[in-house]
C-alpha cells in the first residue's frame, strides 16, 4: 500500500513528504539535484492532496523548502506562491503525439536524416552545442546557455541519461551538404505517456542554414523511429509564448495535455 494514498506518482518509490505545524500532509515530492541553475535541489512532480488548501500548502513550503525550486502543474498553488514571493523560472506546456498514425516526412532536396546514437552524440556534441547556441539566441523564449561549452556539456549530459532519463536510438540528426544542421534527441522520461515515456528532450536546427523544414523533417523521421520501435507515443515539453513551436507540434498532431511551472522559493 502507498504511504501517500492518492498520489499519482506513488510508482516512483522516492518520494518524500511535506506536513504542516499541525502534522497534516500537505504536499509530496521528489527531491533531485537541480544542475541547471544554482539552487542546490528541485522538488519535481509534486502532488497537493485535494483537501489541502493552497495557503497551508504555500506555508509548509516556504518553511520547508527555502531556497529550493518547485516543479508543478498546480496553476492554484502557483498563483499563491507568486503572491508569497516565488519567481517564476519557466512556463511549459506538456505535449503528446499518439503512434498510432504517422505524418508523412517531407522530402527536401539535399536534406539527410539519419539515427543519431549516443556514441555519435557524444563525438558531435561540440558541434550539436554551437548550432543549439544559435538556435535559441538571447530573446528567444527558449534561450538557456550563455556559451558553447555550457551547451556542449549538456549535450553529454544528455547522451549519457543524466538530464531526463536514458538515451534514445530513436534520436535524429539532419545533414545538408554533409555537414550537421540539426537534430532532435529523444530520452525515456519517468512514469508512462503523455506525462513521461519516450521525450524529445532536445530539438533545433542551425538558423544559418538556407533548408527549410528541417524541424520537422527531424521530427516526423523520429515519430516513425519510435513507431518501429512499438512504443505508444512520442512526448514534448514546449515553452510558453514559443508560438512557432506550438504550431510546428500541432500540425505534426501534437496534442496539448497539461501546463508546468518552475518557480523559486525565497
Amino acid at each position: 500500500m502507498t504511504p501517500f494514498p492518492g498520489d499519482p506518482m506513488a510508482d516512483r518509490g522516492d518520494r518524500t513528504a511535506l506536513y504542516d505545524d499541525q502534522g497534516m500532509l500537505v504536499l509530496v515530492f521528489s527531491l533531485e539535484l537541480d544542475h541547471r541553475t544554482a539552487r542546490r535541489s528541485r522538488a519535481e512532480h509534486v502532488w497537493r492532496p485535494a483537501d489541502v488548501c493552497t495557503t497551508a500548502a504555500a506555508e509548509a513550503v516556504l518553511r520547508g523548502l527555502s531556497g529550493h525550486s518547485l516543479c508543478l502543474f498546480d496553476a492554484e498553488f502557483v498563483a499563491e506562491l507568486t503572491r508569497r514571493g516565488a519567481t517564476h523560472l519557466r512556463h511549459l506546456h506538456v505535449m503528446s503525439r499518439p503512434l498510432t498514425s504517422l505524418p508523412g516526412v517531407p522530402a527536401v532536396d539535399g536534406l539527410e536524416i539519419e539515427a543519431l546514437s549516443a556514441d555519435q552524440l557524444a563525438f558531435h556534441a561540440e558541434c550539436l552545442g554551437e548550432i543549439n547556441l544559435r538556435a535559441y539566441p538571447v530573446g528567444h523564449p527558449d534561450y538557456e546557455y550563455e556559451t558553447v561549452a555550457t551547451t556542449t556539456n549538456e549535450i553529454r549530459r544528455i547522451g549519457r541519461g543524466e538530464v531526463v532519463g536514458p538515451y534514445r536510438a530513436e534520436s535524429t540528426v539532419a545533414r545538408f551538404g554533409g555537414e550537421i544542421v540539426g537534430a532532435c534527441l529523444i530520452c525515456d522520461h519517468d512514469g508512462v505517456p503523455p506525462m513521461g515515456g519516450p521525450w524529445i528532450t532536445e530539438v533545433f536546427r542551425d538558423p544559418k542554414t538556407p533548408v527549410r523544414r528541417v524541424g520537422t523533417a527531424l521530427i516526423t523521421t523520429a515519430l516513425a523511429h519510435c513507431h518501429a520501435a512499438g512504443l505508444p507515443a512520442l512526448s514534448l515539453s514546449v515553452t510558453h509564448g514559443n508560438t512557432n513551436a506550438f504550431a510546428l507540434y500541432r500540425s505534426l498532431g501534437f496534442i496539448d495535455r497539461a501546463e508546468r511551472w518552475t518557480v523559486a522559493i525565497p
